[in-house]
């Protein structure tokens, strides 16, 4: 499976010029992503660290057109999830 390392999947977080806040929290989701993947791989179990780190820095891109920042209400804030997944299929 091809997937961008850690330094792309930022580079590409902050080309959709996602608000700084976001990006603070996508690495924030990074750093508790990888304590939660050495714990599980402490009792034995094989992970992909770095697919680990590009999923968490790349969960909420889709917030750069879908976020309080950008004036959107509360119904449509919900709606980064889905233009998240839309937006890395069509990346590939």
């Amino acid at each position: 499976m091809k997937y961008p390392l850690e330094k792309e999947a930022l580079r590409l977080l902050k080309s959709y010029k996602g608000p700084e806040e976001v990006i603070k929290h996508c690495r924030k989701v990074r750093n508790r992503a990888l304590k939660i993947t050495d714990q599980i791989i402490a009792k034995g179990h094989k992970i992909d660290k770095e697919l680990v780190k590009s999923i968490a820095l790349l969960h909420d891109i889709g917030r750069y057109k879908y976020s309080r920042e950008r004036g959107c209400s509360e119904s449509e804030l919900g709606l980064h999830a889905p233009e998240s997944q839309l937006l890395l299929e069509k990346l590939g």
